[in-house]
C-alpha cells in the first residue's frame, strides 16, 4: 500500500499547513475558553506581569501559566499592540500539532516502518478534532505536543529491547512531563505515567522503571516547575490551589461541570465523527486489542504499550462526568498507529472492507456533518446557490466513498477520505463561516468600535470573551444605570447595550436629545443558545 511518496507527504502537509494557517487568520475569536485564554495573555502583554493570570481584573486561577506564556512569546515574535489578533494566540496549537505530527512520523517509521507512519499521520492530521484544536488559542494543543513526545519516546525505547535510556532520551522525557505539567497541572500524568503503570503490572515487567526512578529526571522537574508555582501560591496568597486544583479539577472528577455532564460512553460515540477514517476500523481495532491482552505472551511489548496508551486514558474519561471531546485527544496518536499497522498487515485480504458495519461508520461522519451543515444555514442564515453546489460536491464524495468500499480499493478509499476532510475544512471556512455572520457580535462591535479610537467602550448584556479580548483595554462592562453619568462625562465614549438592557438604557435617556443610536443588529450568542439585539449609541454633542 502506497498512499503518497516520501517527499509527495510532506508536501501535502506543508500544503495542509498553509491551508490550516490561512483558517487561523479568518475565523473570529470563539467563545468561551479561546477568548478567556487569549484575553488573560493579552493582559500579561499588556501589563508586563507575566506571573499572574487575570481576565477583566479577577484572577482566573484554572489552568498553570504554560500556555499563557507560550501565547505570550508568539506575540513578542508574530504580534503587535494591542495584541487583539486572534491567529497569533492560535499558532502555538498550530506549531504544536504539526510537531507532533513530525515526531510521531520519525519515531513510528523507525518501530514500524514508513508506510505505517505516514497512514497514522494522515489519520490525525484530517481528523475533525485535531483540527478543531489546530484552530483553538487553548492549552490542549501544547498539552498534546508534550504527552506524545513523553510516549514516543517510551515507544521508542521499548522496540530497542533492553537497551538502557541514554540520558537525552531521560531529559527530553522528563522536560516534557515537566513542560505538560506547566500546561494543564496533572493531567498529562493521565496520559503518560498511569498507562506506564498498567503496561508494567499487565506484563510484570520493570522495563520502563528507568524513566521513573531517574534522579535527572527529579531535579528537572524541581527547576522548571517549582519557581512559578512557588511564586504564584505566595502572590495569590494560596488561592490559586484552591481554585485551579479544589474547584477546578475536583469539580470536574466529581460531577458535569459547566453543563458537561455525560454519561459512560460519550467519547465512544463522539470518537466515530471526530476520529474519521481512522474510526471506521475501531471495529476491527477493539476485537484485536481483547485478543491481544488475552493472548499477550504472542504480543510485542511494542503494540500493549500503544493499546494501554490508547484505553486506558479513554475509559478514566468516560468515568469522569465532566467530557468534552478534546479531552481524550492524546490517546488518538496510539489508536492511529495501531489502527494503520492493522490496516497495512492485512491490506491485501478483502475481508478488511467486508463487513456492513463498516459501511455504516464510513458514512456516519459526512451525513452527519452534511446535516450539520444545512442545518446551520437554514437556521442561522440564507441558502444560496453555493450551498446547493457544496451539497452536490457531497454526495459525490458519498458516491466515490461507497464505491471504493463496494469495489475494496482502499487506497483509493482513504484516500478520498482525507481529501473530503480537507474539503470539509475549506468549505467551512470559506463558505460557512462568513455565512454565520449572527454567531459572530464580539466581531462586530469591534468594527463599529473602531471610529472610537480616542474614547471608550463601555458595555452591557453581552458580555463574552471575545468582546472582552477584541476590544482589551478600551473596553469597560459597566450597568446602563451607570453609563448615563458616563454619556456626559466621556462623550466621545461608545455605548454597547445589548437583549433587556437596550430598553433600560433608552428609557433612562429619553429626553436626552443628543442620544444617537449608530447601529442595532440582532446575532446569536452561541454560548448561551441564545438570539441577541445589539444596539451601539453615541453621544452627538461630542464631534469626531
Amino acid at each position: 500500500m502506497h498512499l503518497l511518496k516520501k517527499n509527495s507527504f510532506f508536501i501535502f502537509l506543508g500544503i495542509i499547513f498553509i491551508i490550516f494557517l490561512n483558517g487561523l487568520t479568518i475565523l473570529s475569536p470563539l467563545d468561551r475558553d479561546e477568548s478567556r485564554f487569549a484575553a488573560a495573555s493579552q493582559n500579561m502583554l499588556e501589563n508586563n506581569d507575566f506571573i499572574d493570570i487575570e481576565v477583566e481584573g479577577v484572577k482566573r486561577y484554572k489552568k498553570p501559566i504554560g500556555i499563557y506564556w507560550a501565547q505570550v512569546i508568539s506575540n513578542k515574535i508574530f504580534g503587535d499592540p494591542p495584541y487583539n489578533k486572534i491567529w497569533v494566540y492560535r499558532l502555538p496549537s498550530l506549531f504544536s500539532i504539526f510537531l507532533s505530527i513530525f515526531f510521531i512520523f520519525y519515531i513510528t517509521k523507525k518501530v514500524f516502518h514508513e508506510e505505517v507512519a505516514k497512514l497514522s499521520c494522515l489519520f490525525l492530521i484530517t481528523s475533525l478534532l485535531i483540527i478543531s484544536e489546530i484552530h483553538q488559542a487553548k492549552s490542549d494543543g501544547l498539552l498534546f505536543l508534550f504527552i506524545t513526545i513523553c510516549n514516543l519516546i517510551l515507544l521508542n525505547y521499548l522496540s530497542k529491547k533492553n537497551k538502557n535510556p541514554n540520558w537525552k532520551e531521560l531529559s527530553l522525557f522528563w522536560i516534557s512531563l515537566s513542560c505538560g505539567i506547566m500546561v494543564k497541572g496533572p493531567i498529562i500524568i493521565i496520559f503518560v505515567i498511569v498507562p506506564l503503570i498498567f503496561f508494567s503490572i499487565f506484563t510484570k515487567s520493570s522495563i520502563l522503571f528507568p524513566y521513573l526512578r531517574s534522579y535527572i529526571g527529579y531535579i528537572i522537574l524541581i527547576l522548571i516547575v517549582t519557581p512559578w508555582f512557588y511564586i504564584i501560591s505566595i502572590k495569590s496568597g494560596g488561592s490559586f490551589w484552591y481554585e485551579s486544583v479544589g474547584k477546578d479539577l475536583f469539580s470536574k472528577l466529581i460531577s458535569g461541570q459547566e453543563s458537561h455532564g455525560f454519561p459512560p460512553g460519550y467519547y465512544s460515540i463522539f470518537i466515530l465523527i471526530f476520529f474519521w477514517p481512522a474510526s471506521i476500523f475501531l471495529v476491527d481495532l477493539i476485537p484485536e486489542v481483547f485478543k491481544s491482552l488475552k493472548n499477550k505472551l504472542q504480543v510485542s511489548k511494542v503494540n500493549l504499550f500503544l493499546i494501554f496508551s490508547f484505553i486506558i486514558p479513554f475509559l478514566i474519561y468516560e468515568l469522569i462526568p465532566t467530557k468534552l471531546p478534546h479531552y481524550v485527544l492524546p490517546t488518538y496518536v496510539p489508536a492511529s498507529i495501531l489502527i494503520s499497522n492493522y490496516i497495512l498487515e492485512r491490506f491485501s485480504s478483502k475481508t478488511i472492507l467486508a463487513s456492513k458495519l463498516k459501511l455504516i461508520l464510513l458514512l456516519l461522519a459526512p451525513l452527519s456533518i452534511l446535516s450539520v451543515y444545512i442545518y446551520g444555514v437554514l437556521q442561522y442564515s440564507e441558502p444560496d446557490l453555493k450551498l446547493f453546489m457544496v451539497i452536490l460536491i457531497f454526495f459525490i464524495f458519498i458516491y466515490l466513498l461507497i464505491k471504493f468500499f463496494v469495489k475494496k480499493k482502499i487506497t483509493k478509499l482513504l484516500t478520498s477520505s482525507f481529501i473530503f476532510q480537507i474539503w470539509i475544512y475549506i468549505s467551512l471556512i470559506f463558505y460557512l463561516n462568513p455565512k454565520l455572520e449572527m454567531f459572530w457580535i464580539a466581531e462586530k462591535i469591534n468594527q463599529v468600535s473602531k471610529p472610537y479610537s480616542s474614547g471608550k467602550i463601555f458595555h452591557y448584556g453581552f458580555n463574552e470573551p471575545s468582546l472582552v479580548f477584541l476590544l482589551s483595554h478600551k473596553a469597560q462592562r459597566v450597568s446602563p444605570s451607570s453609563m448615563i453619568k458616563l454619556f456626559y462625562s466621556e462623550p466621545e465614549s461608545l455605548f454597547v447595550v445589548s437583549g433587556k438592557y437596550i430598553n433600560e438604557f433608552e428609557e433612562l435617556l429619553k429626553n436626552e436629545k443628543n442620544l444617537n443610536n449608530i447601529l442595532t443588529f440582532s446575532g446569536f450568542n452561541y454560548s448561551k443558545g441564545k438570539y441577541l439585539k445589539v444596539s451601539a449609541f453615541t453621544n452627538e454633542s461630542y464631534k469626531k
